[in-house]
């Protein structure tokens, strides 16, 4: 799911930020930036994409000013992570959870 979760946000990122100027005229001065930190983002984690927009570190290169932020990142960051915290966590706590329950202790 985690997999899953990587792709679908890296598709909502490209089709939301193609519409956004405030990115556009970003990517035109950080043209590494566009590449490297997407590609992160689909290949490790999809909220690797906050490097974009954190202001990490205070370089300009992590300081994007999107025309429309909710739109362009945030609802989806919002919704992905939620689907994360449900698919991913939700089954690894409940298999934590049977582990506990049927385990004697002292084992």
């Amino acid at each position: 799911m985690l997999i899953i979760s990587n792709i679908v946000f890296s598709c909502f990122f490209r089709k939301q930020t193609s519409e956004d100027h405030g990115y556009l005229d970003y990517t035109k001065n950080f043209p590494k930036t566009k590449v490297i930190v997407p590609l992160l983002s689909l290949v490790l984690n999809f909220k690797c994409i906050r490097f974009i927009f954190s202001g990490f570190f205070g370089m300009e290169n992590t300081q994007v000013q999107f025309t429309s932020p909710r739109l362009a990142i945030h609802r989806n960051l919002k919704m992905m992570t939620l689907f994360h915290y449900v698919f991913v966590y939700g089954p690894i706590f409940f298999a934590d959870f049977l582990i506990i329950v049927s385990t004697q202790w002292g084992h």
